[in-house]
């Protein structure tokens, strides 16, 4: 019962999602100071969109690549229209991998944030890195030359604290939220 129901939710969820997405394109291209430099069927793709598109596509800077990329481009918006049209935009496996993607980026974003915010307390003390060099010379997975082995140990004193703040920030987070785990379900008892 709670399953369907988490189902159901996570289906209605997507269907929102997905629901919104014309919507805010279309208001998107509602702007009076774009104009369409594109059209495909009923898509109206401005020059702004297209611009982004191209930029970040790798192709170079010149006409002849930007005539590639103009049918390249429009190759995909087709495709991508049929695939709707075929609904498979509300496949529940091309959902949950979108829910997927969805997580893994908004996880990398969050804590990219979390690291920017800290980066400059974030570092290695002279002290910290000859330490550590002093005791690992023996260490043959060091780098043989001096400042390239500190700066290698550097690093990894830098991921370590990293590692630690995250470990602090999600400890933090948990302390916040209620957390409930049902082992059974989960088939963590032993």
């Amino acid at each position: 019962m709670i399953a369907s129901l988490m189902t159901s939710q996570k289906q209605l969820t997507y269907l929102l999602i997905l629901s919104l997405l014309p919507a805010l394109a279309a208001l998107a291209g509602c702007r009076k100071s774009e104009t369409v430099a594109l059209k495909v069927g009923a898509l109206n793709i401005t020059q702004s969109e297209f611009d982004k598109a191209f930029q970040n596509s790798g192709f170079p800077n010149d006409p002849a690549s930007r005539q590639r990329f103009t049918e390249q481009y429009v190759n995909e918006k087709l495709i991508l229209m049929e695939a709707e049209r075929q609904g498979f935009d509300k496949d529940p496996r091309f959902l949950d991998e979108i829910q997927t993607l969805w997580e893994e980026r908004l996880l990398k974003s969050a804590m990219l944030a979390k690291f920017e915010q800290s980066a400059g307390s974030i570092d290695a003390t002279e002290e910290e890195v000859d330490q550590i060099y002093q005791e690992s010379k023996t260490d043959s997975s060091l780098p043989a030359a001096p400042q390239v082995a500190k700066d290698k140990i550097r690093m990894m004193i830098v991921q370590e604290k990293q590692n630690q703040l995250l470990l602090r920030w999600i400890d933090s987070l948990r302390s916040q939220t209620k957390i409930s785990i049902n082992e059974q379900k989960l088939g963590l008892n032993k």
